[in-house]
């Protein structure tokens, strides 16, 4: 039967030491990468939160609310541009409007929801000029049987509210 223990490289040291005293570092990497992959693909396959409405009216004014800053901070013209797609913030440069965020791409609306602006539709936009005042709009974003307000003052602010509560 082979001993568990195994004498120590120093010959002064009369203590035995054993063999397989523990995980290797190698090993215990290879579990925590295991672990790792299995915990990614169980939030994949459960999903995130839902995006509430809320959520999505809020990320919009604060979208808008970048747009003014920027238009203060670049001493430029920016605007938001609404279609039934989604929006787009730009800046009005000297070769023309050209998208202000890196990505160059719409936020899309999430799925069901729709905008009106004003009477007007869902096409449009809020354009800002280089002191961050703007003619003001109002905002609806609609889904599930749900509605906001948003409110975009002429100096700028934003005023959210929940339609029939």
């Amino acid at each position: 039967m082979p001993s568990l223990f195994v004498a120590d490289a120093d010959p002064d040291r009369d203590t035995p030491r054993r063999a397989d005293a523990g995980f290797s570092l190698v090993e215990m990497m290879t579990a925590l990468f295991i672990m790792g992959l299995i915990t990614a693909g169980a939030m994949l396959t459960l999903g995130g939160p839902r995006e509430t409405l809320g959520r999505e009216v809020d990320r919009l004014a604060a979208s808008i609310s970048g747009a003014r800053d920027a238009a203060l901070i670049r001493n430029r013209a920016v605007q938001v541009l609404f279609s039934s797609e989604g929006y787009e913030r730009k800046v009005r440069t000297r070769s023309g409007w050209t998208a202000l965020d890196p990505s160059g791409t719409a936020t899309p609306w999430v799925t069901g929801s729709s905008l009106q602006i004003g009477e007007s539709g869902p096409e449009g936009a809020i354009v800002f000029d280089a002191t961050g005042l703007t003619e003001g709009a109002r905002l609806t974003l609609f889904r599930d049987g749900r509605a906001y307000d948003l409110t975009v003052t002429g100096d700028g602010r934003i005023l959210r509210e929940a339609v029939g509560e």
